[in-house]
């Protein structure tokens, strides 16, 4: 795969049979380090000329979405497995914990990566959505 690629993002959060949907696309980097891939980018801040730096760390068993920026916090999402996530944004911090129930990495082709991840989103009222996340890279 070129050193050069295409993110594309996709998320759906269902709350109380309520789902919202977000797609985003961005240029970026990719790179591997030993059995860990990477791909890096920048997602700018609407209304601003600030950037959120942004790293994907993943395997076939773990996904790793690193934001440092306006935006900051680490999310790990492990099939079976719960992790907890600090969410910091110019209004406060937020503590989240990410159940991940589906987590599955697949080569579609020589140029192209999916990954997909299922899980339940809360917060120390209780849970806030069911979410699914779709991370397709592409040269």
């Amino acid at each position: 795969m070129d050193k050069n690629v295409k993110i594309t993002l996709r998320t759906i959060q269902t709350q109380d049979n309520d789902s919202h949907e977000m797609k985003f696309s961005y240029e970026g980097m990719y790179y591997q380090k030993g059995t860990h891939f990477y791909v890096v980018y920048d997602e700018p801040v609407e209304g601003s000329k600030e950037v959120i730096k942004n790293r994907i760390k993943f395997s076939e068993h773990f996904v790793e979405v690193v934001k440092k920026g306006a935006l900051s916090s680490t999310m790990y999402f492990e099939n079976g497995k719960k992790h907890m996530a600090e969410y910091c944004t110019p209004f406060g911090k937020m503590l989240l914990e990410m159940e991940t129930y589906y987590l599955q990495m697949e080569w579609k082709q020589e140029n192209k990566i999916e990954l997909e991840m299922h899980y339940k989103m809360s917060n120390e009222q209780g849970q806030i959505a069911d979410c699914k996340m779709d991370i397709c890279i592409e040269s």
